[in-house]
């Protein structure tokens, strides 16, 4: 089931987990932005987003005592010394956003946030399939709603069966 990022994130907690989030020793984020319009895509700062989402991982392993190194694709060539190419974990987060007419007071904006896992040969999409928001023009923090629905992807995806597996 979808979410609707309403509020501001929460903190999720995890009762199940998949075996593809199981003791990583590295994180690398990619984050891509999709529309249809051009003049969409663009209002979406894609790198400040992937290391905002970096930094966030990074923050909530280290706020939970987990060790686990972050980066984002663009700070990522090999890992280093001591992590193994099994234990990365590849997160990619998309932003999908449209704008759409509900009658004749004009456009709204309206977009998704997904992420899935690649670790290895396998893939995974993950278990809450999207956030969505919506805004009722361009102007209307864009970036501060897509950053919101990446947290709160990568919050209930990630770091809760993460923190869940390493209790």
């Amino acid at each position: 089931m979808a979410s609707c990022l309403i509020g501001p994130s929460f903190r999720a907690e995890a009762t199940t987990y998949d075996p593809i989030l199981t003791n990583p020793q590295m994180i690398v984020v990619a984050f891509s932005v999709v529309s249809d319009e051009q003049r969409l895509a663009s209002l979406v700062p894609q790198m400040q987003l992937q290391q905002n989402v970096a930094r966030y991982l990074s923050s909530r392993f280290a706020e939970s005592g987990i060790d686990i190194l972050v980066t984002d694709l663009n700070h990522f060539k090999d890992p280093p010394a001591g992590v193994f190419p099994q234990n990365v974990i590849m997160l990619f987060v998309r932003a999908d956003l449209a704008s759409i007419s509900f009658d004749l007071t004009g456009q709204r904006l309206v977009g998704s946030v997904s992420t899935w896992v690649r670790r290895g040969t396998d893939s995974l999409l993950t278990s809450e399939p999207a956030t969505f928001f919506g805004a009722e023009n361009e102007d209307d923090m864009v970036p501060e709603r897509v950053n919101r629905a990446a947290i709160d992807q990568v919050e209930k995806n990630i770091v809760a069966p993460i923190v869940f597996l390493a209790k």
